[in-house]
């Protein structure tokens, strides 16, 4: 039981670490992609190479993944966290 409580606590703050950090790494790469290519529809850093188009799109589903699984555990946390007692028979 404590095993699953320490699981749950970790998880659960990696969801918000992740809520607070893609929004920041997608306004770093739409910097990036501001000032790191020649033409505005261009999706390739000229310095590193990286397609920053597809980052940010990625960026953008791991947000949506962590505030899902945090809603998730917020809302389960009882279910997740009771420990079930066997039925005398």
């Amino acid at each position: 039981m404590k095993l699953k409580r320490i699981a749950y606590y970790i998880i659960l703050m990696m969801a918000i670490t992740g809520i607070f950090l893609f929004p920041y790494g997608i306004l770093n790469t739409m910097v990036s992609l501001k000032y790191e290519t020649d033409k505005a529809g261009d999706c390739i850093s000229v310095i590193s190479g990286d397609n920053l188009c597809e980052s940010i799109s990625n960026m953008k589903v791991y947000f949506i993944i962590a505030v899902i699984l945090m809603a998730i555990l917020i809302i389960f946390k009882r279910r997740i966290l009771i420990q079930k007692t066997p039925s005398p028979k």
